[in-house]
């Protein structure tokens, strides 16, 4: 099952006009001697439904530089340069022929990378607005009367005294780098003190919130990589945003303000964002990597904002994996039927009957005012119809100032889809 999730999140790339398109792989035996799949891509703007068959034997993979797209192949030529891809770096690798599989697990990452960036921008959007609280055109100090900024991991403030954990850290080689230049991190920066060659860095307090400038960091330069289309950076600092939280140490996901931080930033998006909250978890919760392996006793905010940045940065570590397994190593190809489905639109309904039968329960039981109902223009709030309850509809048309004047959040809630 694992084999088929990663591959799953791979193939889902969310091109164009497709950002939500869902792929299914299903396989009645994966063996080295039977490697049958079905894939299923589920599209929204699609006029027709479509299927095809496709082995994966031994055609080139794409240059990085170019996108597997158009009329002529469309997906199936991606899922056929996919397999391909890792069933060549999983034969390397078996070879033991280090120097190339290198070079093409580069390659296959790249074009992985390049065929799904906007899916990964907008998951680095995604979770950035979810967890770090704070937009580009956002003041750091709002204003005294302003209300309260969000919760974020950019407004932390770590709790000290009974809580406050003392350890040492010792960053692995692949992150050394990118710890060295934050600053909460260079200041206390000092040559280990366990015999190994090296620098350990001693943390008490505040200087824990290094991690989350490190990890802030490493968000903000994958962005700026994403805006200016540098793939090669894009996939370097995808590789360092995983290897950051896999060698975050034990005592910082046992910081008690870092776990209350956490439970307040799902709470908050659960009762303002849900749907924001839901896309997020949906795309996480099939994920089994191991980032949340070292904490599975820890509490569910731990483990789910792992299971978050896992969904970011599964093009890496599911095509790691996916090259070790026995059946891409195989020298049988794979044999795939490959079906294009038109993802079901509900259409939108016509539910002014409801609504007047909604409005005279409220005016009888001394709910609403005449004055507003006579606001209320059933006819035009039917095309509303769809996206939301009677209840919302009617709100949503007293308030007149919540299509544009309302908090962002509110404008969300009234937003038909």
């Amino acid at each position: 099952m694992k084999i088929l999730n990663h591959l799953s999140a791979i193939l889902a790339r969310g091109r164009g006009e497709n950002p939500d398109s869902v792929v299914a792989v299903f396989a009645p035996e994966l063996s080295s001697g039977d490697n049958q799949l079905t894939i299923v891509e589920s599209v929204r703007n699609m006029d027709t439904d479509d299927a095809g068959e496709i082995q994966a034997g031994d055609p080139p993979l794409p240059s990085s530089g170019k996108d597997v797209e158009g009329k002529d192949g469309g997906f199936p030529k991606y899922v056929e340069a996919c397999l391909h891809g890792l069933r060549l770096c999983a034969q390397l690798k078996r070879r033991g022929d280090r120097e190339l599989e290198y070079y093409h697990q580069d390659a296959l990452f790249e074009f992985l990378v390049r065929q799904s960036r906007i899916k990964i921008s907008r998951k680095r959007t995604a979770i950035w607005n979810y967890y770090f609280g704070i937009g580009p055109n956002d003041p750091p100090h709002p204003p005294p009367n302003d209300p309260p900024p969000p919760p974020g991991l950019c407004a932390w403030k770590p709790q000290t005294g009974s809580d406050d954990i003392e350890f040492v850290f010792r960053p692995t080689p692949q992150i050394e780098d990118i710890i060295s230049n934050v600053p909460r991190f260079s200041n206390v920066r000092r040559q280990r003190t366990d015999g190994e060659s090296g620098s350990e860095y001693p943390i008490q307090g505040t200087t824990i919130l290094a991690f989350a400038d490190a990890l802030v960091g490493a968000m903000q330069l994958m962005e700026t990589a994403l805006k200016s289309s540098n793939l090669v950076d894009v996939c370097g600092y995808l590789v360092t945003i995983y290897d950051l939280l896999k060698a975050f140490p034990r005592q910082f996901w046992e910081n008690k303000s870092l776990q209350k931080l956490l439970e307040d930033i799902h709470r908050y998006k659960a009762l303002v964002s849900p749907n924001e909250a839901r896309e997020l978890e949906h795309e996480s919760v099939t994920l089994d990597s191991d980032l949340d392996s070292h904490i599975a006793d820890f509490p569910e905010p731990c483990r789910r904002f792992l299971r978050t940045f896992a969904s970011l940065t599964v093009i890496y570590f599911g095509t790691q994996f996916l090259v070790k397994r026995t059946i891409f190593r195989s020298e049988v190809p794979f044999k795939v039927h490959v079906f294009r489905l038109k993802s079901p639109v509900p259409g939108q309904s016509d539910i002014s009957t409801q609504i007047t039968k909604v409005v005279e329960l409220w005016e009888a039981a001394g709910l609403i005012e005449k004055d507003v109902i006579s606001q209320l223009d059933v006819g035009a709030l039917k095309t509303m119809g769809g996206a939301c309850h009677c209840e919302a509809i009617i709100m949503a048309s007293i308030y007149p100032g919540a299509a544009t004047n309302a908090p962002r959040e509110i404008r969300d809630v009234f937003t038909p889809y």
